[in-house]
């Protein structure tokens, strides 16, 4: 069984694992660094399977990328909120259906609330390459549209894809974070 780091905390808030065998989380917040006061947040496309008590292997990178990378961005945080533009957990994101794109009004009302207290976003969504692709972009431009709206700093790792979505965190290496 993989497990965090022991310097890593893992939150939850009772809302992060709902619906039949845990389809749903909504969140996940990495504790990395009680002594330093930053947060950031990071939204990615779908949760794959990390919990609370066992990471998988983006949450692993992302939380490795953002206690190494020197970059002022980085340099106070002490935790790490992973948020999704779809709460459906799942291990392959070409499974998702079409109405699984629709936007999760439960989900977007965790984004607000997080980003009310933290300008600080990667978005970190990636490519898609299944069968619902005007769908995501659509899905991708309304969580964009919104993080604007809130004035939030918002960031992205490395170069983007060839077609322009940001790098998931599952591909982020020693690249710096560029302000989008």
């Amino acid at each position: 069984m993989k497990k965090y780091p022991d310097n890593v905390n893992i939150e939850t808030t009772p809302m992060d694992y709902l619906g039949k065998e845990n389809t749903k989380r909504f969140s996940l917040v990495a504790n990395i660094d009680r002594s330093k006061s930053d947060s950031v947040v990071v939204i990615m496309k779908n949760p794959k399977c990390a919990t609370c008590s066992e990471p998988d292997a983006t949450v692993m990178n992302v939380i490795k990328y953002i206690t190494n990378v020197k970059a002022d961005i980085f340099t106070n945080v002490g935790k790490i909120e992973i948020l999704n533009l779809m709460p459906i957990s799942t291990k392959d994101s070409s499974s998702l259906k079409a109405s699984d794109f629709n936007t999760d009004e439960e989900n977007k009302k965790m984004i607000e609330e997080t980003i009310e207290n933290n300008k600080n976003v990667v978005i970190a969504w990636g490519t898609y390459n299944g069968k619902h692709k005007t769908q995501y972009k659509k899905l991708c431009d309304e969580t964009l549209n919104l993080l604007k709206r809130e004035n939030c700093n918002l960031y992205y790792i490395g170069e983007k894809n060839k077609d322009g979505t940001p790098k998931h965190g599952s591909q982020w290496k020693y690249d710096l974070p560029n302000i989008l």
